[in-house]
């Protein structure tokens, strides 16, 4: 698997698939990043297709082609608090006429499990985002990030460890 830092690289020198990897790599954890502001499945997909937007055209400014996966979380949970500022100043009865499907909200022990991850370091919450949400291996993670397998593996027993005690707190 190519690191996230190469595939940054290529994409700053025009290549567009290796950017359409990055974006395959990291969809569904900022997805859920996105969801833990925005509250609603399709508003949260909307915030992340912007923030890739957003990502692609800001690339070159970036630094550390290796923290390309916090960086866009960054974005990604910026651009998530203007779309809940912008709808907040909506006018209130388009938001009254807003109804939502059964499927656009999450149960309360979803909610708690996913309110629990984003109170993670940034490390952590990164680590255990690919690792469970985008599915990649330890070693393919280690790629990713840009560190040794032995950093991916404690960070994720970290987080592993910090996740089980904020689940013991009752949600809100």
């Amino acid at each position: 698997m190519i690191p996230d830092a190469e595939l940054v690289i290529r994409a700053i020198a025009g290549d567009t698939s290796a950017f359409g990897e990055l974006v395959g790599r990291h969809e569904r954890s900022l997805r859920a990043v996105a969801y833990h502001v925005v509250r609603d499945l399709h508003l949260a997909e909307d915030v992340v297709q912007d923030a890739f937007v957003a990502a692609f055209r800001q690339l070159a400014g970036l630094r550390s082609p290796h923290a390309f996966g916090a960086w866009m979380v960054q974005i990604v949970r910026r651009q998530a608090q203007a779309t809940t500022s912008r709808r907040l100043h909506m006018a209130p009865l388009v938001l009254a006429a807003e109804v939502p499907a059964a499927d656009e909200s999450l149960d309360v022990d979803s909610e708690h499990l996913l309110a629990a991850i984003m109170a993670l370091s940034e490390d952590e919450r990164l680590v255990l985002m690919l690792r469970h949400f985008d599915g990649h291996e330890v070693a393919a993670i280690a790629q990713i990030t840009g560190e040794y397998v032995g950093t991916v593996t404690k960070r994720l027993s970290r987080a592993h460890a910090h996740l089980r005690e904020r689940l013991k707190e009752p949600p809100p």
